[in-house]
């Protein structure tokens, strides 16, 4: 079963550029919002996970779920946990990289470095 699943997505890589590359800017905003329901609505669940996949590679994951999210889409529901839960990974690590870049900024302003 893994083997085949593993087979099916480099399948999938190699065709990246006939569906998920257009399914990818136009979830992120390069068309017009009539066009973006239109086109979106017809996304299948494996299209979707391919969507997703090519986001993760090129770490816009959470920037696709919020920008879906806007949209009001109905997701195959697999496929919106896990962009949910890659936004909200992606917001806990901005917590923690802010909370340290106020302690350096914290330790500059105590070495008069600001």
């Amino acid at each position: 079963m893994a083997d085949s699943r593993q087979a099916d997505r480099a399948k999938k890589k190699t065709t990246y550029g006939s569906f998920a590359i257009p399914i990818l800017l136009t979830s992120l905003g390069y068309s017009s919002e009539a066009a973006k329901r239109v086109r979106l609505v017809r996304v299948s669940a494996d299209e979707w996970h391919t969507v997703v996949e090519l986001s993760q590679q090129h770490s816009i994951t959470s920037l696709l779920y919020h920008r879906l999210k806007s949209l009001n889409l109905s997701l195959p529901g697999d496929i919106s946990q896990e962009l949910e839960l890659e936004y909200l990974k992606q917001a806990q690590r901005n917590i923690r990289l802010y909370h340290e870049l106020g302690k350096l900024l914290d330790c500059c302003k105590k070495r008069t470095l600001l």
